[in-house]
């Protein structure tokens, strides 16, 4: 369990830089999901974390995120095109000593060399925790 002082070694924004980014949200209308801390406080869940946007082209949009932990990692690869797309997971740098699945359909990725195809519009999740669904 992550106390305050480990929480915020990993942290991006400062709680100031937190809270007026919550405030904005918050304003326009926008969804926080908030979790409550070891010592009662509530705080936005997990919004600062890592986030990068991915390079796959025009007709692909991705984003990786890792938890504040970094022991979980999620690559969201959407294709926003009306065409089959093939992502070459090496262009996404895939750690290869963890067990990758995607999230939506719960396929194993077995080939980190290999690609993956995305039909018409399809996303994947691809994380390296896999989702239990009990």
């Amino acid at each position: 369990m992550l106390n305050a002082t480990s929480e915020s070694r990993y942290a991006l924004l400062s709680e100031k830089e937190r809270q007026r980014l919550t405030n904005t949200m918050d304003s326009f209308g926008g969804k926080v999901s908030y979790r409550r801390t070891p010592d009662g406080r509530d705080q936005p869940y997990e919004v600062n974390i890592a986030q990068f946007t991915l390079h796959l082209g025009l007709k692909l949009f991705g984003f990786w995120r890792q938890s504040m932990r970094r022991d979980q990692s999620i690559f969201c690869i959407h294709n926003i095109s009306d065409e089959i797309q093939q992502v070459a997971l090496s262009d996404i740098n895939l750690i290869g000593a963890d067990h990758w699945f995607d999230l939506i359909s719960g396929m194993a990725i077995e080939n980190l060399s290999g690609s993956i195809t995305l039909k018409l519009y399809q996303s994947v999740w691809l994380s390296n925790r896999e989702f239990s669904r009990e």
